[in-house]
């Protein structure tokens, strides 16, 4: 290691190890144990794929709710199914939500996702009526309505996903955006 005489810093060469600390600096360690080491700071370098990995896992760092693990096992099924729309309606007018914690609250979820696919539906519906064409029987939804359809579909499935993959592990997470309805009292 030679001393740089404008800044009197030590200059690396290729015998000198470099050993990271926990306290975000690096000890640059000599070969010569009669040489000084030298610490620096660390930089922060994260590319954009992680600053994308950080903002998903912030959006879908949603509320747990924690259930003993005896009801757990015994509604797990159930739960799993209540994210399939409209099943969640027979647990809750079957009394089901009445006996289970765990199952209220999944049913409450798929209630909500129940009630987003049919507002999706619907919405669908009446955009792709506003281009219909009557006379010829012909339909001329426009291609960027059709993706925006597609989208809205394509979201309604991942919010069902996210769902059972939750009650799969046996974790209760609120469903994004959704989850925070509570219509089941």
């Amino acid at each position: 290691m030679e001393n740089n005489n404008e800044n009197n810093v030590p200059q690396l060469d290729e015998k000198s190890m470099v050993s990271p600390s926990e306290n975000n600096t690096v000890n640059i360690v000599p070969e010569n144990p009669s040489e000084q080491s030298i610490v620096k700071p660390v930089e922060d370098r994260r590319d954009l794929a992680d600053k994308t990995i950080d903002t998903v896992e912030s959006f879908l760092d949603t509320k747990i709710s924690e259930f003993t693990p005896d009801d757990i096992n015994k509604n797990k099924n159930n739960a799993l199914i209540c994210y399939i729309p409209f099943v969640c309606l027979y647990f809750v007018f079957n009394g089901g939500i009445k006996k289970s914690a765990y199952l209220k609250y999944h049913a409450n979820q798929g209630l909500d996702l129940t009630i987003l696919s049919v507002l999706v539906y619907f919405g669908t519906k009446v955009l792709s009526s506003i281009f219909k064409e009557d006379a010829f029987l012909v339909n001329s939804i426009p291609t960027w309505l059709e993706v925006i359809i597609a989208i809205m579909y394509f979201i309604c499935f991942l919010y069902m996903l996210f769902g059972v993959i939750s009650t799969v592990n046996g974790t209760s997470r609120e469903l994004p955006i959704i989850g925070k309805i509570k219509l089941i009292r």
